[in-house]
């Protein structure tokens, strides 16, 4: 039976391995009633501890009928197992040997030409864009209205 997917909390501290288990009710006569006891928890304790003793032993199922509760706790006593990682060799590095140094011949200064001033301010103007005519507002306000209204008649008048 795999007991992790119903393992909720796992702490260690001090050399003491705690596992909290919840197992939730069952709905249905159909479903199968599920019990897990304290060695399907030594099974499912993680491969790094070493177990040394049973402090806490629970069983818990998700049938009331069987009078267990549905959550529980179990504490035993472990021993961290040393961790069995291979040294790993340092290469040696062998530095190469060093290359001659050439000196790069100096580049000669490029000349700059100063572009003439009289050009630059005839393509300027060329380039100028040309004034922009204000389009009238299609607000459909009054005073908007009433203001071209105003505008045009003025404008008749002379």
């Amino acid at each position: 039976m795999d007991v992790t997917q119903y393992i909720t909390n796992i702490k260690y501290y001090r050399g003491i391995l705690e596992i909290s288990c919840f197992l939730p009710r069952r709905q249905w006569a159909r479903d199968t009633k599920i019990t897990i006891r304290t060695k399907h928890i030594q099974n499912a304790i993680p491969e790094e501890y070493e177990l040394l003793e049973i402090l806490k032993q629970d069983t818990i199922s998700n049938s009331s009928s069987l009078g267990y509760a549905e959550h529980g706790l179990w504490a035993f006593k472990v021993k961290k197992k040393p961790s069995r990682k291979k040294p790993t060799q340092k290469e040696k590095v062998t530095e190469p040997e060093p290359e001659p140094v050439v000196e790069p011949e100096p580049e000669p200064e490029p000349v700059v030409e100063e572009p003439p001033v009289l050009e630059i301010v005839e393509e300027v103007q060329e380039k100028a864009p040309a004034p922009v005519r204000k389009k009238t507002s299609t607000k459909r306000s009054i005073r908007g209205r009433m203001s071209k209204i105003a505008k045009n008649s003025k404008t008749k008048e002379k």
